[in-house]
């Protein structure tokens, strides 16, 4: 995902080498795939998401994302065919990854971060700039809400997921110590302490 040119390259794995890049005609966020040949990127300055054709290097689909604003993380249901997209405003919107028809809206904290599915049980879960993940949930028949919200650290956006042990991994993000004055080097600043992996079990 080319976020300066508008645009994204394939590369090939073997030598590393651009096969093709592909002209999104807006600047992409995040991007998700499944195991049938099929990408799915969203463009935050159109409100868009792209289904993309991996085999042909080409895009398939364009649809809109109906009430979100600025979109940035994505994450894909492939057994459910849904997708899950965060927007601003505190909003996740889910779509039919099959035709891109909204399925529903729920609400969730402030976002801004990755979000990662479990497809054994159908929780979805959005990392939050304020310091804590939301457990989203189909309450009932396209129905989705907020079910549970757990505490992080801020900023902690990074998210990643373990479909065997069904654990969360988030990175916290490394705090700058404050900036420190030594009358033998001033405006020296302090080292960087170590960034921290919180691991989260059901």
């Amino acid at each position: 995902m080319n976020r300066g040119s508008n645009n994204a390259s394939a590369i090939d794995a073997d030598d590393g080498e651009v096969e093709q890049t592909i002209d999104f005609g807006g600047r992409p966020a995040g991007a998700v795939g499944n195991d049938h040949g099929t990408v799915f990127a969203v463009l935050e300055d159109r409100n868009e998401v792209l289904q993309i054709d991996a085999g042909k290097m080409a895009l398939s689909n364009r649809w809109p994302i109906p009430g979100c604003q600025t979109p940035h993380g994505i994450a894909l249901d492939d057994r459910r065919d849904r997708l899950f997209i965060g927007c601003s405003e505190r909003l996740l919107v889910i779509l039919n990854a099959a035709d891109g028809t909204l399925v529903a809206t729920a609400r969730t904290g402030e976002g801004g971060g990755d979000i990662a599915t479990d497809s054994s049980s159908g929780l979805v879960y959005v990392a939050n700039r304020d310091g804590s993940i939301s457990v989203v949930a189909e309450v009932s028949a396209g129905k989705y809400e907020t079910v549970e919200t757990v505490a992080t650290e801020r900023g902690a956006t990074a998210l990643a997921f373990d479909p065997l042990t069904h654990r969360l991994f988030t990175l916290t993000p490394t705090h700058v110590p404050a900036l420190t004055v030594s009358p033998r080097k001033p405006g020296e600043l302090g080292a960087p302490g170590p960034s921290q992996i919180l691991i989260i079990g059901r």
